[in-house]
């Protein structure tokens, strides 16, 4: 009876939701992106676009197996919550293993979008996947990938001209190159290197370098006995929350209620091209039946900005730049030794997890003599401690993280959800970081990009009308008990988001977000700062193979007696045919707005880039990609953009600056199998 209930399930969704042709992982990565384009600081935003984007496309190109997933292997994936992984495991214990990726349908916890997404990062195989391998096959069954990307501007920048003595501020080329390769046999071997420059950056033998600016290399070993994963190499580490460990992929706000509920250790290969926000070393998991122990250490060399006596450092650099002398000076001039060990229980509705974790650098921190900094602890060496712990049901989940320092300073973030059915979910978070808690490798949910100094309450619902309508809102409000970046007194601020989600017909959806912020900004008079912005979205499906999605956004910016607003209006297009190994993505958009009300909008690029401008100021802004399957083996991505600026005669400034209103870039991608 079983089997007959999954042929019907098959059978009734091989017609819809599953048509290859539907699936687009830009489209998933851009939903999941839209958090990341909002944050304040630049900086960060750069970062978080940058991790999840090749998170989530290295989480693509290893699928999992639905019949061989465990609970931390799905964990990985951001957008489940724990009820949805539960019920992924029950399901395939039920009717004994999948069939058909198609079967999700058949998940009542299950909605269509945590459907869509998974069909990008998960695969129906075998259930023997996972048996143990021969040595002498390793070598030889594998499967080898190496990919190249290029970025390159055609309009020189003030920092790349020549002065009278024919010597340029950027002596390297102009262009971003980077070079990957990967070997995997099966689940169980693989290993891989990257090799990477940023624009400005010379690629030699000399000042710090060998050969490209950043080098990276791992060896991954997995599913062999109770070995459930070793690496040596590069390696991102997550721990529950991010209170201590918080590498690799960390949720926004707009995401918290989708997510996040992890109270277990994400260990993985580092393959990306960000240069800080990783371990070097080994780390290993090992796991009997409930019981998974992860040790690791690590040692590192990491960029910093020192004090006047080169001794002692203030804070870390973090965006990967090695152009000019000064820059070059600042590459891995500090060492950061980092070491833990984690153990996670796990059985049927309940979690716990336990983490130490100490590190060292070999020169002083000492931070700076900003106001904001009052509580901060100059330090050579700390340690941490962590607890997590999780409860979940069909109807109610519990889970958090609570973290120590070597000082017993306090962080901690706690999550109740309630689900009094399956079309209505409430959620509250409450996060207390103490503002003398000092915890470098912390990233987790919050207002400020260090996990100290705030205390919040983020409430939030999401409500299915049917199976064409839904509206997720949520509020998040915060307190800075001391001085931060932006105020020289404690400060607090809100921030409101209501979306809503209607399927009209089987090819045409809308959806209108509305959010609102108010927050401390100005550091001498502490004056208030609204930020707010309404977005609508159309999108249509002529055909199987071509999308249309119109975009039309207000932004509008208030402090004291300042009000500035603008608009940003897109049309994108999609088509993919079905019968021909081409795809194409393109946009236009038109968009007058000042600085300080920017749109910022994700964009399709080729693999491995990343593209989430802020639009401002007056013009228009176009791009196309292109994408060719020469044959199983070979692919080629392209893509042209480019701005045009009708209120200027020249963009940017500074190192940036570029004579004229256009700025164009071409991206190419290339990967072949062997």
């Amino acid at each position: 009876m079983k089997k007959i209930l999954v042929i019907l399930i098959i059978i009734s969704q091989t017609t819809t939701m599953f048509a290859q042709n539907e699936i687009n992982l830009s489209d998933v990565i851009s939903q999941i992106l839209e958090d990341a384009a909002e944050q304040d600081d630049d900086e960060a935003r750069y970062s978080l676009a940058q991790i999840t984007s090749e998170y989530l496309e290295n989480l693509a190109s290893s699928k999992i197996n639905l019949n061989t997933a465990t609970w931390s292997d799905l964990e990985t994936l951001p957008f489940l919550t724990d009820v949805e992984i539960q019920a992924i495991l029950d399901y395939r214990i039920n009717f004994q293993q999948f069939y058909s990726i198609n079967e999700l349908k058949g998940i009542k916890e299950l909605t269509a979008q945590d459907i869509k997404f998974l069909s990008c990062f998960v695969f129906v195989g075998k259930n023997n996947d996972n048996e143990k391998f021969k040595l002498k096959d390793v070598f030889l069954d594998g499967r080898n990938i190496l990919t190249t990307t290029l970025k390159t501007g055609f309009e020189k920048q003030k920092a790349y001209k020549t002065d009278s003595n024919g010597i340029a501020k950027f002596p390297g080329l102009p262009q971003h190159f980077c070079v990957k390769y990967k070997y995997r046999y099966k689940n169980n071997f693989a290993f891989g290197f990257t090799a990477e420059n940023d624009p400005g950056e010379q690629i030699e033998f000399t000042n710090k370098r060998y050969g490209f600016d950043f080098n990276s290399a791992y060896l991954k070993i997995q599913n062999v006995g109770h070995l459930n994963k070793l690496i040596i190499g590069d390696y991102i580490i997550k721990f529950g929350q991010g209170l201590i460990l918080g590498g690799g992929f960390s949720v926004g706000k707009c995401e918290a209620s989708a997510g996040s509920a992890s109270s277990g250790c994400n260990l993985r290969e580092y393959s990306s091209t960000n240069e800080n926000w990783f371990y070097r070393g080994f780390a290993s998991s090992i796991k009997f039946k409930s019981l998974t122990i992860t040790s690791f250490a690590s040692f590192n060399k990491i960029d910093a900005n020192l004090n006047n006596d080169s001794l002692t450092f203030y804070s870390l650099r973090t965006n990967g730049y090695h152009r000019t002398d000064k820059e070059i000076d600042s590459k891995d001039n500090i060492s950061q030794y980092v070491g833990g060990i984690i153990s996670t229980y796990h059985i049927k509705k309940f979690q716990l997890g336990i983490a130490v974790v100490g590190y060292k650098f070999d020169k002083l921190f000492v931070p700076n003599n900003d106001l904001r900094y009052a509580f901060t602890r100059s330090e050579k060496e700390n340690y941490c401690f962590s607890t997590t712990y999780h409860y979940g049901s069909s109807k109610l989940s519990f889970y958090g993280e609570t973290a120590l320092d070597k000082e017993t300073n306090l962080a901690t973030i706690n999550t109740l959800e309630i689900r009094p059915s399956a079309y209505l979910k409430f959620m509250s978070m409450y996060r207390f970081y103490s503002k003398k808690y000092l915890a470098f490798n912390a990233n987790s949910i919050g207002e400020n990009s260090s996990v100290n100094n705030e205390e919040g309450i983020y409430l939030g619902a999401e409500l299915f009308l049917g199976k064409k309508t839904s509206i997720t809102s949520w509020i998040d409000m915060f307190k800075n008990p001391w001085a931060t970046y932006s105020s020289n007194t404690n400060s607090n601020g809100t921030e409101i988001s209501t979306e809503i989600n209607h399927k009209i017909t089987k090819t045409i959806s809308t959806s209108l977000r509305w959010k609102y912020k108010e927050k401390i900004t100005n550091k001498e008079t502490s004056d208030l700062t609204e930020k707010q912005y309404i977005r609508f979205q159309f999108k249509y499906n002529p055909t199987g193979s071509t999308t249309l999605t119109t975009v039309g956004q207000w932004s509008d910016y208030k402090k004291s007696d300042n009000q500035e607003d603008g608009y940003l209006i897109y049309q994108n297009i999609t088509y993919k045919p079905q019968n021909l190994p081409l795809t194409m993505a393109a946009r236009y958009a038109r968009f007058s707005t000042p600085y300080n009300a920017r749109i910022y909008a994700y964009e399709n690029d080729v693999l491995y880039f990343f593209s989430v401008p802020g639009y401002y100021y007056e013009g228009s802004r176009y791009y196309i990609v292109l994408g060719w399957n020469i044959n199983s083996n070979i692919k080629l991505q392209t893509r042209f953009s480019q701005w045009i600026y009708s209120d200027r005669d020249k963009i940017s400034s500074g190192d940036s600056e570029i004579d004229g209103n256009k700025k164009t870039e071409l991206n190419v991608y290339f990967q072949i199998n062997f």
